[in-house]
């Protein structure tokens, strides 16, 4: 296991976390008229609980990095692989925590995922 190899999948977790709020509060105040001090008073607290709840899936998904690594020499491919399982990982976080913002805050975060995810260099 190379230090090298742990930039991609920590770099995609921590900017998921801290971009996924941020669409998601844009969403609110953009769409339902949400005041712009309400929402921001919870960017911090929703960066902690992110972080916390999140790190299952981080430990989850720099295993899948590091076996798509192995047997896999397609960077498209590697990718592919691991944004697919990053986005249900996302999904079951979500449906496990529940509550009437499940929709809306898997969308942002899986996007800010896939986005992120696309942009970083994989190797």
């Amino acid at each position: 296991m190379q230090i090298e190899n742990l930039k991609f999948p920590i770099i995609n977790w921590i900017l998921t976390v801290l971009i996924g709020p941020l669409i998601w509060l844009t969403y609110e105040i953009m769409c339902n008229g949400e005041g712009v001090l309400n929402m921001l008073s919870i960017v911090i607290p929703s960066w902690i609980f992110g972080l916390f709840f999140s790190l299952p899936t981080l430990v989850i998904q720099v295993l899948t990095f590091f076996l798509l690594l192995k047997y896999m020499n397609s960077v498209y491919l590697i990718r592919l692989f691991y944004m697919l399982t990053g986005t249900a990982l996302i999904a079951l976080t979500f449906w496990w925590i529940g509550g009437s913002h499940v929709i809306p805050l898997f969308v942002s975060y899986a996007t800010a995922f896939l986005l992120t995810g696309i942009l970083i260099k994989v190797r």
